[in-house]
């Protein structure tokens, strides 16, 4: 079964397709055209994700907590997905009949609430196979996943999936088997840390820019100014504790002083001070369910772990395990879910329509009917 991954965020959803099975696998970033981070917002007439910021009349998310579930707007971007998977599949529905399932991984304080929801947005849309799991059994997947995974093999692991809003904190007991794939043998109900995600850092960075702004930021900047400190953090990461990172994004003509700062600085934020001991805290806890005192393997990845925070404090921890890709690393992990580890109860939901072959799309477009290639063997023409 080839999957989509969805790793969906208060504000933005990521997706990953992976095709093919674990010899011959291939995956690939599926964004909107504009972004591989989607922004949440859907407009009248059909504009969706990027396209739709700044449309009159648009729906983005109010709630800060999980995933959007307001209508009239959810039920419109969950449409509108269905019409994006289409097309890049060259309008070939995202279903069963056509080999194609969807694996949503949720995060946040209300993501075993919020499943119920999505996954009735999910078939609402059109989707018939549908698969919700927490963030952090798709971190799991994303590592299990990662070439040149090392010979030893750890048995107690613990995932922080640093998200939009939260970082979601779980444990596994794996045991593994000959054929070099583990079992799930024991797991820690998924912890929520709040103000632990990109959101809260990107809002402290752009409050300090704005104080050294000469006037207000033009009307429309925010995705901007968000995507901009996404790729500071990046560069800060890169950089040693002490040395100072300046600002060389958007808005950097218009400030009466440079903005320098270091990792160090940014550390002792009133936020990332209070993170170190309940990131701690969390990770003690799952250990405490798993009957162990120590991890041998912390594994940190999602969209919010571009910023260096929870590596770093997960470094004093034990082992520390990141893909170098953190933007994709829970959409990429949710496609493998069920298929790389023994874990019957990793889905928060699995849900199946009848697979009666469907006349129509919920778009009202008829399906084509053709033989089965990959979105990268297709022709441009057949790609909206």
């Amino acid at each position: 079964m080839n999957t989509f991954g969805i790793d969906h965020q208060p504000g933005l959803t990521c997706i990953a397709l992976r095709e093919g099975g674990q010899q011959r696998a291939r995956v690939a970033l599926v964004g909107d055209g504009a972004r591989s981070m989607i922004p949440n917002t859907v407009a009248p007439e059909g504009y969706w994700g990027s396209g739709a910021l700044g449309r009159p009349g648009a729906y983005s998310p109010a709630g800060t907590k999980g995933a959007w579930i307001d209508e009239p707007g959810a039920s419109l971007f969950w449409r509108g997905l269905y019409a994006r998977l289409r097309a890049y599949l060259g309008r070939m529905a995202p279903t069963r009949d056509n080999g194609y399932r969807i694996a949503i991984a949720l995060q946040g304080e209300e993501y075993s609430a919020d499943a119920h929801a999505v996954a009735a947005l999910a078939r609402a849309a059109g989707f018939d196979d549908v698969v919700l799991l927490p963030g952090t059994y798709a971190l799991l997947c994303r590592w299990l996943a990662s070439a040149g995974m090392p010979e030893h093999r750890p048995r107690t692991v613990i995932t922080l999936a640093v998200g939009e809003v939260a970082t979601l904190v779980g444990g596994f007991q794996l045991e593994w088997s000959l054929r070099g794939l583990p079992a799930v043998r024991a797991a820690s109900v998924p912890k929520s840390v709040a103000e632990a995600g990109y959101r809260s850092w990107n809002r402290r960075l752009l409050e300090l820019l704005r104080e050294r702004l000469k006037e207000a930021p033009p009307e429309g900047y925010t995705n901007l100014l968000h995507d901009a400190a996404l790729r500071y953090a990046v560069r800060l990461s890169q950089a040693r504790s002490e040395e100072s990172v300046q600002w060389r994004e958007a808005l950097e003509e218009q400030l009466y002083a440079p903005l320098s700062l270091s990792y160090a600085q940014c550390a002792a934020w009133p936020e990332c001070v209070s993170l170190g001991s309940a990131l701690a805290d969390s990770v003690r806890a799952a250990l405490r369910t798993l009957g162990g005192g120590t991890a041998d393997l912390l594994i940190v990845g999602g969209i919010g772990s571009l910023w260096p925070f929870v590596e770093k404090i997960a470094a004093a921890l034990g082992p520390v395990w990141c893909s170098g890709a953190a933007g994709d690393d829970v959409a990429v992990g949710a496609t493998w879910c069920g298929e790389l580890c023994e874990y019957a109860s990793g889905a928060l939901i699995t849900a199946s329509t009848s697979t009666t072959q469907q006349t129509g799309s919920p778009t009202g477009l008829p399906e084509a009917s053709r033989a089965f290639a990959p979105p990268w063997e297709r022709g441009a023409a057949d790609v909206d």
